[in-house]
């Protein structure tokens, strides 16, 4: 009754959703770390054993660097996988569906598509993998569009680099 009432329904929904991503990022970072730790250490170790400028250079930033630069997104995908099941397995997802079926109507979205957003937001491939479960070929369709949509820690720097090439230092917003 309180998790789905309109009011408190949405402050604990905030609640739980602020605890959510807080634990994701703080206890993912020290993860996150060591993979890059790892990573400059093995790039290093290729680059240092290598006797060919160019070809150390490859395989420590190009080979190794890239692995590493996805892998380094791995630790924020499990936990945030782990703890969508947590959220599952005590059925607060369900409620949660129920409580942003309002919300989502409002951009012509089902409730239950609240569940492959929030999975969106760490990669948009397991958010559109998740819709198979909706019953309607259209909310599914409508999600999948949506889905990479959603900003991901991996998307952020790319509009940051992107939104200062593309938009004049000198730009002026609104009517100031």
């Amino acid at each position: 009754r309180v998790l789905l009432h309109p009011v408190s329904g949405l402050l604990a929904f905030a609640l739980v959703m602020v605890t959510f991503f807080q634990a994701i990022f703080t206890l993912a970072a020290p993860l996150q770390g060591y993979v890059e730790t790892f990573f400059g250490w093995l790039g290093g170790l290729a680059a240092a054993h290598l006797s060919n400028p160019l070809l150390a250079d490859f395989v420590s930033t190009g080979l190794i660097g890239g692995l590493g630069g996805v892998l380094v997104f791995l630790p924020q995908i499990v936990l945030l996988f782990t703890l969508l099941s947590l959220l599952e397995g005590v059925g607060y997802l369900a409620r949660a569906a129920v409580l942003m079926d309002r919300v989502m109507a409002v951009s012509g979205l089902d409730g239950r598509a609240f569940v492959s957003m929030l999975s969106s937001i760490a990669c948009a491939v397991p958010g559109i993998m998740s819709t198979r479960t909706m019953p309607s070929s259209r909310d599914r369709l409508a999600t999948m569009l949506a889905a990479p949509l959603m900003p991901c820690s991996a998307r952020l720097p790319v509009y940051l680099l992107l939104t200062g090439m593309l938009l004049p230092s000198t730009a002026r917003w609104g009517p100031f």
